[in-house]
């Protein structure tokens, strides 16, 4: 058996590293993650994703999820469990329509039933983060407007407990929603799904003009702070990540459909940098196998087409067009068809997110030692 040692990973170049890594199985490529920092990093941003590229799963938001493991949950047929949210590998589901939730892992085949939050929420708005290459355990934040003390409760696996965090601000103006008979009726409005990169949570909302907010997870008090988004009049837009970045989608005023890329830390004072302009009438003289696919219900077809999800390793966008959904390539400029769901889906509220699995033994807050 090899002896990975620092003083080898140092000296070796990271191509040839990369090259034997990828060949070794993924549960012995998991356990050399704990060899150094610089292995693990390597393993986690290079390997991981160059082996697991193909292993990507389409996932319709808010499917039906039956069967749980038995080991772990004991299920009952009539329950019904949505999928809330995904987080590296992590799947976040809520149990019928109660205020209960399961957190699974389907690569290892863990479950775990999370303890009741602090108080019934009136939205189905939750979000899970998990980052395995810093730690095996995993939060849930459940954002709590209340239009006088905002606040996100949170469930650490670490913990063992939800936890109240009170964060100011006015973010909780931008998601909430008044009903227009009782204008003390507000709800939460979000869109699609959040996403959690490096110790921040980013939920995009669903209000007249869109924004971003940004809750700053890395410290014990949770901040927030409001971010504007390149055409937030326009209802199309979508938030994702692809190798560490997170991108916005949308429309701009000449029906294209663009991809900005989110620069916080720019010295230019843009905080969105626009990577991706595509027209969608060029798209499709460039891929006319894909037109017997389509069934338009107007004579412009490619205003259809709405942003969908965004591939975690590759340069793949997907779009959703009349209860089908396509991928495209960026460079090669190639659309596909593959995916045509057995019910039809609501641009509004579905979505398609693609799931990566992780092979991380999550903690068990159940079990101390674990």
């Amino acid at each position: 058996m090899i002896s990975l040692h620092n003083d080898i990973a140092e000296h070796l170049p990271t191509e040839l590293a990369t090259e034997i890594l990828c060949r070794l199985p993924i549960k012995s490529l998991i356990v050399f993650k704990c060899v150094s920092k610089s292995w693990n990093k390597l393993i986690s941003d290079i390997c991981l994703p160059k082996i697991t590229a193909d292993i990507c799963v389409l996932n319709l938001y808010r499917g039906r999820f039956r069967r749980l493991h038995d080991a772990y949950y004991k299920y009952d047929d009539d329950v019904r469990y949505w999928q809330v949210d995904c987080c590296n590998g992590l799947s976040l589901y809520q149990v019928g329509f109660d205020c209960r939730y399961v957190v699974v892992n389907r690569a290892t085949n863990q479950c775990f039933s999370i303890p009741e939050p602090l108080e019934a929420a009136k939205h189905n708005y939750a979000a899970i983060v998990f980052d395995p290459v810093k730690s095996n355990d995993y939060r849930i934040v459940l954002p709590c407007p209340h239009i006088d003390s905002p606040m996100l409760d949170i469930f650490s696996s670490e913990l063992c407990k939800w936890v109240r965090h009170k964060v100011p601000g006015i973010w909780v103006k931008h998601v909430l929603v008044t009903g227009s008979e009782n204008h003390e009726q507000r709800w939460i409005k979000w869109a699609k799904k959040a996403i959690y990169l490096d110790g921040m949570l980013y939920m995009l909302t669903r209000k007249k003009r869109r924004r971003i907010v940004q809750f700053d997870l890395k410290s014990q008090t949770v901040s927030a702070q409001v971010i504007k988004v390149p055409c937030g009049e326009r209802r199309s837009g979508l938030i994702g990540i692809s190798r560490g970045v997170l991108y916005y989608t949308n429309y701009n005023k000449e029906y294209r459909l663009c991809m900005w890329q989110f620069d916080d830390h720019s010295t230019t004072g843009s905080t969105w940098i626009l990577k991706h302009c595509i027209c969608i009438d060029d798209m499709l003289d460039k891929n006319k196998a894909i037109l017997h696919t389509m069934k338009p219900v107007s004579s412009r077809p490619g205003r259809l087409f709405e942003p969908f999800g965004i591939h975690p390793f590759l340069d793949v966008i997907f779009l959703g067009l009349i209860g089908r959904v396509y991928s495209y390539h960026l460079e090669s400029q190639k659309c596909e068809l593959v995916w045509w769901p057995d019910r039809c889906m609501s641009w509004r509220d579905d979505f398609i997110y693609s799931f990566s699995y992780s092979y991380v033994n999550v903690k068990d807050f159940r079990k101390p030692d674990s």
